[in-house]
């Protein structure tokens, strides 16, 4: 293009916008600027509203996501939970559900069915279809009424309940929206429970609601146990556990496992089997003894150790020693001489079995000795 072409179409162009700005100014004298103003400003305002509208959608759709997915594993923790397996009584374990439900909540309610339980949103919407019935159960706790009194009494006293126990549990409506609390029918309860679950002898699977009380140890309330006594359902069995067998161990009669119980920081023995030394019994458990029951830690060596072959007769064994049976032992105040050196104000064995030690016959044993295996 030549130099004079060039000039011509700016010229023009020139021209074309100042026809234009002619027109602006003509347009605002004729409507006036208000009219013009606010059309610019609500079309501006289209334009942030579209962009802040999309950035909304944009975090609560994720917001939705993370807290579907982190209610969906809450909610088959609790079914896995419910469907547990085993004879009642006897506790079951579940995993912890999360803190913060995002919002949303697991209901677990009685129908005709069974357990309805269900996951839903503020507006009680169920979310991502979420609905599920445990057929032919009830949804409980352990506690309300004299249902966790009557628990503390069956369970946690020296003696297990074995038959005609009092109710230990009541039906409830259930509700979860964060972890550490319940929701029992709408009335907001602690849930310090270790994790627990209690399966009833009718197959119910209940929750324990607790309570803090910190001037008391275990004791049960109204509402639910005290979180303290969460440390003492390891005495009882547990759904998955089959039946124990006898543990002989480093010399030593301990019995079945499942006849030991923690009291007062200390497990006891409180079965029937002769062959327990009496140092290891709940009987001992208010006796001057000394050392007395087993420690958590020699409790758990013990009965996770590879054991011996199982002694048959019915006396005690202790520290690789056979010792008989108490009926077969018999106090002496013996002479001066025997005083010296054999036995004075000691147990003697007195019996005729062959595998207890027969200087024992003599000398005997003190009379804290005979306290430890035989008891009072």
């Amino acid at each position: 293009m030549n130099k004079k072409g060039a000039t011509s179409v700016a010229s023009t162009l020139v021209g074309i916008a100042i026809l234009i700005v002619l027109a602006a100014v003509i347009l605002l004298y004729i409507i006036g600027p208000e009219a013009i103003l606010p059309s610019v400003a609500n079309a501006a305002d289209k334009i942030a509203d579209k962009t802040l509208s999309g950035l909304r959608k944009e975090k609560i759709e994720k917001n939705v996501v993370e807290s579907s997915s982190v209610n969906f594993e809450n909610y088959e923790n609790i079914l896995s939970a419910l469907r547990g397996t085993g004879n009642g009584p006897c506790l079951l374990s579940y995993t912890s559900l999360s803190s913060d439900f995002k919002g949303l909540k697991i209901t677990l309610s009685e129908s005709d069915q069974g357990i309805f339980v269900r996951l839903t949103d503020k507006k009680d919407q169920i979310v991502g279809g979420k609905t599920n019935t445990i057929s032919g159960k009830k949804p409980c706790v352990v506690g309300e009424g004299n249902a966790a009194q009557n628990f503390y009494d069956n369970y946690l006293k020296d003696k297990q309940c074995e038959s005609n126990c009092l109710n230990d549990y009541s039906t409830a409506t259930i509700e979860f929206s964060a972890g550490g609390t319940i929701y029992v029918n709408g009335q907001e309860r602690n849930l310090k429970d270790g994790n627990f679950l209690f399966k009833a002898k009718d197959g119910n699977i209940c929750f324990f609601p607790t309570v803090n009380k910190w001037f008391k140890d275990c004791h049960a309330e109204k509402e639910g146990l005290d979180d303290d006594c969460m440390k003492l359902l390891v005495n009882m069995k547990k759904c998955d556990e089959t039946t124990y067998n006898p543990v002989f161990f480093g010399g030593n009669f301990y019995g079945k496992k499942s006849d030991w119980k923690f009291v007062d920081g200390i497990f006891y023995y409180t079965g029937q089997d002769s062959r327990v030394p009496f140092m290891f019994k709940i009987e001992s458990k208010d006796v001057s003894l000394g050392s007395k029951g087993l420690y958590e830690t020699e409790f758990n060596r013990i009965f996770s150790s590879k054991v011996g072959e199982i002694p048959t007769k019915t006396g005690v064994y202790y520290q690789n020693i056979y010792y008989d049976t108490k009926a077969n032992w018999q106090y002496k105040e013996g002479t001066i001489g025997e005083a010296i050196y054999l036995c004075n104000k000691c147990w003697v064995y007195v019996g005729k079995d062959d595998g207890v030690p027969k200087e024992f016959k003599s000398k005997g044993i003190t009379i804290e000795e005979k306290l430890r295996l035989f008891g009072p």
